[in-house]
């Protein structure tokens, strides 16, 4: 399921629907009017048992901010970063006033990271539908640069409180040939301190709707549906 802040004039909701019968049609719309897509967290079933425990709390959020990552470094030498710390959190009740909802696509877990924002103990923790699904993901793995390595890609979903909108950095630890350890804040692609934004739904929401297909149509929660004209 999909989610995104969508405007509520009449003729923003007709041109929803007169998109094409797909998803990427309506996303990219919704994008356009200041939409952020979000995806229902991933179960993680085979998580352990002290990780589903986090989960069972009511405050957290429960759509994730889903993003590519791509760690790089221009050192010549390689190292490897064997820890993440999320710093200089901020957070903001969301602006969104409209909820709309797209049809679920299958499929309950995701390839990649998944964090809290802040973090739960232990985030990130691995979603990959393998074995150590749920455990932090640094006690196993390592992402190493430099030197000539590819860049470290990743998945990363992001789940932010309800209703709340963030912003949050990386601080990264690594460990360089001379077994030497060194804290560093990420940067950007202009150099500048890495911030990322994660979103919520707004439990507030003046409108939910619901996009639906055959035929395609736009529904609010009692029922009633736009439908576009020319169908």
């Amino acid at each position: 399921m999909g989610t995104a802040a969508a405007g509520d004039r009449p003729e923003e909701k007709q041109k929803l629907v007169a998109v094409e019968n797909d998803r990427a049609g309506a996303f990219s719309y919704l994008r356009k009017l200041g939409g952020r897509p979000l995806a229902t967290t991933a179960t993680l079933e085979n998580a352990p048992k002290r990780y589903k425990d986090q989960l069972a709390s009511p405050a957290l959020g429960g759509y994730a901010d889903v993003f590519q990552m791509n760690v790089m470094s221009t050192r010549s030498t390689s190292v490897a970063i064997n820890r993440w710390q999320v710093t200089d959190v901020t957070c903001q009740k969301s602006t969104g006033h409209t909820v709309v909802l797209l049809p679920e696509q299958g499929g309950a877990s995701y390839e990649g990271l998944q964090l809290h924002i802040p973090p739960l103990v232990g985030e990130p923790v691995l979603t990959d539908e393998t074995e150590g699904q749920g455990e932090p993901y640094f006690s196993t793995h390592v992402i190493e640069v430099g030197g000539g390595q590819p860049s470290g890609n990743y998945k990363v979903h992001a789940i932010a409180p309800w209703s709340k909108s963030c912003q949050w950095g990386i601080k990264v630890r690594y460990i360089d040939p001379y077994q030497t350890e060194r804290w560093v804040q990420l940067k950007d692609s202009n150099g500048k301190p890495l911030r990322i934004r994660t979103d919520s739904i707004p439990t507030d929401a003046r409108e939910t709707w619901g996009l639906i297909v055959q035929p395609w149509r736009l529904c609010d929660r009692s029922g009633k549906c736009i439908v576009h004209p020319t169908t």
